[in-house]
This record gives structure tokens, C-alpha cells and sequence, in this order.
């Protein structure tokens, strides 16, 4: 389940409760367009020619903010991966190694350093 959001701003968008109410309507109906879970801000530039709502910057810095956050999730989600990778790589390189001090087989690369000869 998810809201579309429509917001008026007394007495910005309007003075009285009926008009709030269209303005807020109206807004609902273009954050429906967005999709799920978006809200908007009444835009009168749409219907009476440019006006700035004192909210407009705000609403930008919210949505800068969302998009940094997305991308720091993406971020940590792909070195999720790289660190379940390097763990698996790890426990096979021990795996191969236990294995080969199991055949009494010394690797020339073990962790501790070349055969004895004596």
C-alpha cells in the first residue's frame, strides 16, 4: 500500500479551506503521476503563470537528499557482494591448503615458507 500526497500552503496557495482543498487536490493528481509514494507541492505556475512557492527549495534539497541516500544503499549493497566474494575466495584458498597438509604435500606457497630439506 502507498499515498499519493498533494500539499497547499495557507495562505500561499489559498486563503480559504476550499481552495486549499482544490490546490492540495490538484497536487495529489500530479504526485499520482510520479508513481508510489510521492507527494508534490501545489504548482500554480500550471495554472495562473510563474509564482515561486517558498517550499520549492525544499522539496529540491529533499530530493537531492533521497538520491544521495539511494546511491550510498547501492554502495553498500555491492560491497555486500565484494565482501561475501572475498569471503568465499578466502575459505576456499584455506580449504586447499588444509587439504593439501591432509595428503602430506607441502604448496610452495603455504603461509609457512619452503619444504625443510633436512
Amino acid at each position: 500500500m502507498s499515498a499519493s500526497i498533494g500539499i497547499a500552503i495557507y495562505p500561499e496557495d489559498g486563503e480559504d479551506a476550499g481552495t486549499l482543498i482544490k490546490a492540495a487536490d490538484a497536487a495529489m493528481f500530479d504526485s499520482k503521476r510520479k508513481g508510489p509514494g510521492a507527494f508534490e507541492l501545489y504548482n500554480p505556475e500550471k495554472l495562473d503563470g510563474p509564482k515561486h512557492h517558498p517550499l520549492m527549495q525544499r522539496r529540491s534539497d529533499f530530493e537531492d537528499l533521497r538520491e544521495a541516500n539511494q546511491r550510498l544503499v547501492n554502495a553498500a549493497k555491492r560491497a555486500n557482494k565484494l565482501q561475501a566474494r572475498s569471503d568465499s575466495s578466502y575459505r576456499r584458498q584455506i580449504k586447499y591448503l588444509a587439504d593439501r597438509v591432509k595428503t602430506n604435500a607441502s604448496p610452495r606457497n603455504a603461509f609457512t615458507g619452503p619444504p625443510n630439506r633436512s
